[in-house]
C-alpha cells in the first residue's frame, strides 16, 4: 500500500466529528518524536522506533537506524486545517530506508501516525504471530503523575475484554493475533480517553508490550503482524488516534471516523431483512442444532415448525439453517455447500417455498478436499496448505457460490463462521500483508453484487474493523455459541465495538421457555425473559430457536409487531462507562453486568436500563446514561422524566421514581440472571400531566419502527403510529402525581397507520 494520508474529508461535518480541541495537543519534535497531551496534561512520550528486516532490528534506540531527513507540509481540507510531519531514516548498513509521518489535525481531536517501507524488506519474521516486526508509533508506558486504565477486546465472538490499570507495570494487553486493537485508555473519571487502533491494514496490523534493553518502563507499539516474512517496497501502515471523553463516546467517536473514511453506509443494516425481522434458528444451541426429534429430517421437522407458527401466530420470517445441511470433506471443512438429500429430500428451495421463508445460511471453511478447488478437479482457485483449511482466492467464486444460492433456493443473508480458525490455522494468513483483505473483501463485494447481507460469526477484533471496507457485513455474533444456562448473553461490551464500526450485535438463538421436549438441549433455562430482553436490545437479529410446540408466545410477540418487524431502541445497549472504571481501577461503578441505552423520537428520549449479575446494590447517576443521538450527555441538566419497571402486562411497579433534574439516582438492585433488573425511563410531556410510556407489553415500548412522531399540535399530544394493517396497538402514559397508568388499544387502518392524542394523560382517543 503507497504512502497515503488517509483522512476524512468530505464525511466530518455531517458526521459531527469537528468538535473543540482544547483538550487535545500533539507536539512533534525535529528528531522524529512526539509528546501527546490532553488536558493539558502529558499522556505519551514517544519511545524509540524499531523496523525488522534481514533476520535483525534496526533502532533509533542503538543507532542501527538514523534521521537523514525531514519535511513537513500544510493543507486545508473542507472541515479544517492539518500539518503533515515527514521522517526518513536510513540503516546503518545503507541496505534499507523508512519513512515515518504525523498527521495532526487541528480541528479535529485525531491523530495519525504512518510508516512506510521504502525499500520494502525480506526476512522480516520473528517466527512468532504475537510479535510485530514493526514498532511506530511507540510511546512509554509511564505513570507521569496520572490514574489510568485501559480496556480492549479480543477472543472469539469478540467476547472477552481485558481491563486494568495503564501503568508502568503494564505486562501486556492481549496476547496474540485474537485482540489488543483497538485498545482505549482512559483516565480516572473518564474526562480524557483516547482509542488507538489500526487506520488502514487492519488484518495484518498488531501490537507489542514489552521492556527494551535500556528501558525502566514497558513501551507500547503498534506494527506489522511478526509472522509477515516479505513486505513489498512503499507499503504503508498507519495507527489511528482519537481522542474525547468517556469510552463509549469516544469509541462512537473512532468509529464514525472510520465508517466515514471508508464510506461505510449504514443504509445495508437499515435495510437487512434478517436484522429488522423475527427468525427461526437452528444453531448451537437451538433445540433442532443437528437433531430433529420425532421427525424423520429437516424438511418434515422445519414445514412442522411452520405450521406451528401459522397455527400460534408467531410471525417467524426467515430461517436460518447451520452447518449440518451441507455436505464436508477433511477435518469437517466445506466440500460443497449445498444441501443433503438426507436433510432436504426436495431441496432448499422446496422448503423455502413452501415456509414462504428466506434463508440466512451459516458457512465454514472450506476442506482441503472441496470440490471447488481446482487442485480438486474443480473450477476456482484455492490456496490449500498442508492442514485442514483451503481459502478462496477468486473473486468469480464467490460470484458463482452465492449468485445460485441467490437464485435457486432464496439466500438473502450469508453466515461466514469460523473466521479466527481460518485466520489462525491458514499459514498464508499469517503471512501475506494482503490476503486476509483480499479474501473478505471478494466475499463482500460479490454479496453486494448479489443483494445479500453478510453475518461474521467466530470473528476477532480484525475481523470486525476490516468489515468498515465492506459495508454487506450488517451484523456479528457478539458473544459465544447459546447454551441454556450459560452466560453467552454478556454482550454490553462487544456491542460497543461492533456498533461504532456500523455492525449490529448478535446475542445468538435462545430459548424462550425453561424446559421443552424432544428438544436436543435438555438443560432448563433460567431466564428466558433476559434471553429475549438482550436479544431486542442487541438491535441485532432475534432468533428463537424452541421445539415444535414449546414457545413462549407472549415473550416472543414482546418483541415485535404483528406481522414479526422486531421493535428495538435506537442503538444497541452497552456497559455503562463505569462498569469499566470498576474492572479496571477498581473505581466507584456497578459490580456486575449493566447497560443502557435509548429510543429517540422528535426530541424526546426513552431510556432502557438492564442489569444481572449484579453482586450489590448500586446508585446509577443519570449522567451515566448514554449520549443522545447530538453526541451530548444530559450532564447539566436532565428532562423532568419518570422510571418505571413493567412486566410486559400493561402495568407498572409500584417503585416509580419521579426525576425531576440530572442529580437524581436510581437504585440498581442486586440482582442474579432470574431476577435480572430492568428500568425504563419517560419524558414528562410538558402540560399533559404525565408521560407517554407506550406498548408495556413489549419490551420496547416505543421504538422507532412504531412510532414515528410526537408533536403538540393546538394544545394536543399527537402520536403517529404504524404497524400492521389492522394491528391492535396498547398504548399507556402514566400520571405523575399518583403513578396511575392509563391504557386504551389502537387499531391501525388498512395501511398499517394510526394516530394516538391525548391532552391529559388520563384521557386519551385513538
Amino acid at each position: 500500500m503507497k504512502l497515503e494520508v488517509f483522512v476524512i474529508f468530505s464525511f466530518l461535518l455531517q458526521l459531527g466529528l469537528c468538535d473543540p480541541v482544547e483538550n487535545f495537543e500533539v507536539k512533534t519534535t525535529t528528531d522524529g518524536g512526539f509528546q501527546l497531551y490532553l488536558s493539558g496534561k502529558l499522556w505519551f512520550n514517544n519511545a524509540d522506533a524499531w523496523f525488522r528486516a534481514n533476520s535483525q532490528w534496526y533502532s533509533t534506540a542503538d543507532k542501527t537506524l538514523t534521521l537523514v531527513n525531514t519535511s513537513n507540509s500544510t493543507g486545508r481540507l473542507d472541515w479544517g486545517p492539518m500539518n503533515i510531519y515527514f521522517y526518513t531514516w536510513k540503516t546503518s548498513d545503507g541496505k534499507l530506508q523508512f519513512t515515518t509521518y504525523t498527521v495532526v489535525f487541528t480541528e479535529v481531536p485525531a491523530v495519525i501516525f504512518g510508516q512506510q517501507w521504502d525499500d520494502g524488506g525480506n526476512s522480516t519474521s520473528t517466527g512468532n504471530n504475537d510479535d510485530v516486526i514493526s514498532r511506530w508509533p511507540a510511546f512509554k508506558v509511564e505513570d507521569l503523575g496520572l490514574t489510568r486504565g485501559y480496556a480492549s477486546w479480543g477472543g472469539g465472538q469478540i467476547g472477552s475484554t481485558p481491563t486494568g490499570p495503564f501503568d508502568s507495570s503494564l505486562k501486556e494487553i492481549y496476547k496474540g493475533m485474537e485482540g489488543g486493537l483497538p485498545l482505549v485508555i482512559f483516565d480516572s473519571d473518564m474526562e480524557n480517553t483516547v482509542v488507538i487502533s489500526p487506520q488502514n491494514t487492519f488484518m495484518s496490523s498488531h501490537h507489542e508490550v514489552w521492556k527494551p534493553d535500556g528501558y525502566q518502563v514497558p513501551v507500547f507499539a503498534t506494527g506489522i503482524l511478526g509472522s509477515v516474512d516479505t513486505v513489498p517496497k512503499g507499503y504503508a501502515m498507519e495507527t489511528l488516534m482519537v481522542a474525547g471523553q468517556n469510552l463509549t463516546d469516544t469509541m462512537d467517536k473512532w468509529g464514525r471516523l472510520l465508517r466515514g473514511r471508508y464510506k461505510k453506509d449504514d443504509k445495508y443494516r437499515r435495510n437487512d431483512f434478517s436484522i429488522n425481522y423475527l427468525g427461526y434458528y437452528t444453531d448451537n444451541g437451538a433445540c433442532y442444532y443437528y437433531y430433529t426429534g420425532k421427525y424423520s429430517n429437516y424438511e418434515e421437522a422445519m414445514l412442522a415448525v411452520k405450521k406451528d407458527a401459522d397455527d400460534n401466530g408467531l410471525p417467524f420470517r426467515y430461517l436460518q439453517i447451520d452447518s449440518w445441511w451441507y455436505y464436508k470433506g477433511d477435518h469437517d471443512g466445506v466440500k460443497n455447500w449445498t444441501c443433503m438429500s438426507s436433510i432436504f429430500p426436495d431441496g432448499i428451495e422446496y422448503v423455502s417455498q413452501k415456509t414462504g421463508w428466506p434463508i440466512v445460511a451459516h458457512n465454514r471453511f472450506f476442506s482441503v478436499d472441496t470440490d471447488y478447488a481446482k487442485q480438486n478437479g474443480g473450477s476456482f482457485n484455492f490456496i490449500i496448505d498442508s492442514g485442514k483449511i483451503a481459502l478462496p482466492d477468486d473473486p468469480t467464486f464467490w460470484q458463482y457460490l452465492l449468485s445460485t444460492s441467490r437464485d435457486q433456493w432464496n439466500l438473502w443473508t450469508y453466515e461466514q463462521d469460523w473466521l479466527l480458525t481460518e485466520s489462525g490455522g491458514l499459514k498464508e494468513l499469517q503471512i501475506d500483508l494482503n490476503l486476509g483483505q483480499t479474501w473478505l473483501g471478494q466475499m463482500g463485494e460479490a454479496a453486494k453484487e448479489e443483494g445479500l447481507t453478510i453475518q461474521y460469526c467466530m470473528a476477532w477484533p480484525r475481523h470486525v474493523m476490516q468489515a468498515v471496507m465492506i459495508p454487506v457485513v450488517t451484523q456479528t455474533r457478539a458473544s459465544d455459541d447459546y447454551h441454556p444456562g450459560n452466560g453467552q448473553w454478556k454482550i454490553g461490551d462487544s456491542s460497543i465495538l461492533l456498533h461504532s464500526l456500523g455492525i449490529a450485535p448478535f446475542k445468538d438463538n435462545y430459548h424462550t421457555t425453561s424446559t421443552q421436549s424432544d428438544c436436543k438441549f435438555t438443560t432448563a433455562e433460567p431466564s428466558p425473559k433476559l434471553q429475549t430482553y438482550v436479544s431486542v436490545l442487541s438491535t441485532g437479529p432475534v432468533g428463537p430457536s424452541d421445539t415444535v410446540g414449546g414457545a413462549d408466545k407472549q415473550l416472543i410477540l414482546a418483541t415485535c409487531m404483528s406481522d414479526g418487524l422486531i421493535l428495538k431502541p435506537s442503538r444497541p445497549a452497552m456497559s455503562l462507562d463505569s462498569t469499566f472504571l470498576q474492572r479496571a481501577l477498581g473505581k466507584g461503578g456497578p459490580d456486575g453486568y449493566l447497560t443502557a441505552t435509548y429510543t429517540e423520537v422528535s426530541g424526546y428520549t426513552w431510556y432502557y436500563i438492564l442489569g444481572a449479575e449484579l453482586k450489590s446494590d448500586y446508585q446509577m447517576s443519570l449522567t451515566e446514561l448514554p449520549a443522545a443521538r447530538d453526541g451530548t450527555k444530559p450532564k447539566t441538566s436532565f428532562p423532568e422524566s419518570v422510571a418505571v419497571q413493567y412486566d410486559l402486562d400493561k402495568t407498572v411497579a409500584s417503585n416509580y421514581v419521579k426525576i425531576s433534574d440530572s442529580s437524581a439516582k436510581l437504585t440498581i438492585k442486586s440482582c442474579q440472571v432470574s431476577d435480572f433488573q430492568h428500568w425504563y425511563i419517560a419524558p414528562v410531556l410538558p402540560g399533559s400531566g404525565g408521560a407517554l410510556l407506550g406498548e408495556l407489553d413489549k419490551v420496547v415500548p416505543i421504538s422507532e419502527q412504531r412510532v414515528l412522531t410526537v408533536i403538540l399540535f393546538a394544545g394536543t399530544y399527537v402520536v403517529k403510529m404504524r404497524g400492521a394493517p389492522g394491528e391492535v396497538v396498547s398504548m399507556s402514559t402514566i400520571n405523575t402525581s399518583d403513578g396511575k397508568v392509563t391504557s386504551i388499544d389502537c387499531t391501525l387502518d388498512s395501511t398499517g397507520a394510526g394516530t394516538l392524542g391525548f391532552s391529559d394523560v388520563k384521557n386519551l382517543s385513538c
